[in-house]
């Protein structure tokens, strides 16, 4: 397991697809499966303190690292994150009134993340998803320089937002207009590292969204409307642009993790 060092733990939205009852209680840590003491503690139904004890007797058979964490009343608390291998070490010594049961949940949830992992790996390696990939990244770069055209504007028309040191803090249209999009398509705007676990046609809708974006903020800072009209603008064609695809009835032939906003809406 790679250092992790001491932060804040949060949960890789990409996983929901897990569904509720399995959400997030096992995470893909720079392309590793983890889990975490915190987590153990709450499925096996014991107290963090005593998972912890539990597992200082075990550090030196377990590839674990040390994390640090927030509590509820803003403190910094010690964890631990346990790759697969070393959550099945520990298993048996943990216990817990819920022992039984979470451990069914972890390892069912550590099984279904191995396979979905995989599916990505050869998914990759499809000339239609390499080639949809590429062409994603063009497009992102057309919406990227769209972008910045649109933060000109502002600025131009706005003025420069400056911090209390006089920093230029910017308007990060970025990250918003990438929100925006996901949150049309996908349905949620928290989404990480989307493109690397989309499939080809999943590619080919996200791209055909970003250029129909890209587009109309292009036409309208031409046409030097006010800022604030040309971002609402855009992201009404976005919502237009989805709801098109939606009418389109195109299904991908393999079941992904992320689904489509509508799809989502019908409970596929």
């Amino acid at each position: 397991m790679k250092p992790l060092g001491a932060a804040r733990i949060s949960p890789d939205p990409f996983y929901s697809g897990l569904g509720d009852e399995m959400k997030n209680i096992v995470e893909n840590i720079n392309g590793e499966l983890t889990t975490t003491s915190l987590i153990i503690a709450e499925e096996f139904g014991r107290t963090h303190k005593n998972v912890l004890k539990s597992l200082d007797k075990l550090v030196s058979r377990l590839q674990m690292e040390p994390r640090d964490y927030i509590d509820s009343r803003g403190k910094t608390q010690r964890m631990y994150v346990l790759d697969e291998r070393s959550f099945l070490i520990a298993m048996p010594f943990i216990g817990g009134n819920k022992s039984e049961e979470g451990q069914e949940r972890l390892v069912d949830a550590f099984l279904k993340l191995t396979k979905e992992n995989q599916r990505l790996r050869e998914q990759r390696l499809t000339i239609d998803w390499q080639e949809a990939r590429a062409n994603g990244k063009c497009i992102r770069n057309i919406l990227t320089s769209a972008i910045a055209c649109l933060e000109r504007t502002a600025d131009k028309q706005g003025g420069v937002k400056l911090d209390k040191n006089g920093n230029n803090i910017g308007r990060h249209y970025f990250e918003t207009t990438t929100k925006m999009i996901y949150k049309a398509l996908f349905g949620d705007s928290s989404l990480k590292n989307v493109r690397d676990k989309l499939d080809g046609l999943h590619l080919n809708f996200l791209s055909i969204i970003e250029d129909a974006c890209a587009q109309e903020i292009e036409r309208l800072v031409e046409l030097d409307v006010d800022y604030h009209d040309i971002y609402a603008e855009a992201k009404k064609r976005v919502i237009d642009a989805v709801d098109g695809l939606s009418k389109s009835k195109l299904e991908s032939k393999k079941e992904s993790l992320i689904k489509l906003a509508w799809e989502n809406k019908d409970g596929n």
